[in-house]
């Protein structure tokens, strides 16, 4: 059927990002153990910079592409937490518990490697991105909880059926078939896989010693990817003079903003 058709190109394409992110992983040695080690240990300051005044740029891409994998693993806690929520009251408050020591070691990272950078504690406070990437960090696993939700909603009301029907009354009503083969929360998990994927395979692009703003868009740290962003001087002066968005800028509006928000509404 069409609905099978979809779940399988949509399948394929998340595989293709999967493969790719792996054999990116692998040629710059993600994957070695002194480059996998230390995940939950706090990081120190030598680990960082090869001395005062030059920041490791190798080292901390292997931290930020480690980081960002780390991302795929959040949802787990909404699916351990699932005999325990509901469809009214949503997860229960012991999940998020488990989440926020998460949150606070990725922002201990990130303090960090803006310290390798030799930026000082006052400037990286006072840094917007630091604290949006907070917020980006969070909305990634409320999203991975909204799938697990919405499948225990579709068991008790009719979601995917009003949903479906909604297709129906509407122009994109040859899609309304799809919709209720694939359930609504099975079309959620599709778009969070794909959305997480596509994030993914942004960050394990490997653009050069300084272009580490994509991966470290991904797992949230914000005041990093702006720290990177601004190496690139060529660029940011040709998107300027052109009037246009920044790579950054575009890449995570489709990646980011489109996919795991817009598309989700």
């Amino acid at each position: 059927s069409l609905a099978v058709l979809v779940a399988l190109v949509c399948g394929g394409g998340q595989l293709c990002c999967l493969l790719h992110c792996i054999r990116a992983g692998v040629q710059r040695g993600d994957f070695q153990m002194s480059n996998l080690g230390g995940i939950y240990m706090p990081l120190k300051q030598d680990e960082l910079a090869l001395h005062k005044y030059k920041a490791d740029h190798e080292k901390i891409g292997h931290i930020l592409r480690r980081e960002m994998r780390l991302m795929l693993l959040f949802p787990m806690i909404p699916l351990l937490a699932i005999h325990w929520t509901s469809c009214r009251k949503g997860m229960p408050w012991w999940g998020y518990l488990l989440y926020l020591p998460l949150l606070l070691r990725a922002k201990w990272i990130e303090a960090q490697i803006l310290l390798a950078l030799n930026e000082d504690l006052k400037s990286i406070f006072r840094t917007p991105g630091f604290w949006l990437g907070m917020l980006e960090h969070a909305d990634w696993f409320t999203d991975g909880a909204l799938p697990v939700q919405a499948y225990l909603c579709d068991l008790e009301i009719p979601v995917t059926e009003h949903f479906a029907f909604s297709f129906e009354m509407s122009w994109a009503w040859p899609l309304a078939p799809i919709v209720r083969t694939l359930h609504f929360w099975g079309l959620l998990s599709l778009v969070l896989s794909f959305s997480a994927l596509a994030q993914q395979l942004l960050g394990a692009v490997d653009s050069g010693e300084k272009r580490l703003d994509l991966a470290a868009d991904v797992p949230g740290f914000g005041a990093v990817a702006n720290w990177y962003e601004e190496q690139d001087h060529d660029w940011n002066k040709a998107a300027e003079d052109g009037g246009c968005l920044s790579e950054r800028a575009l890449l995570t509006s489709i990646s980011k903003v489109f996919l795991e928000n817009v598309v989700q509404l």
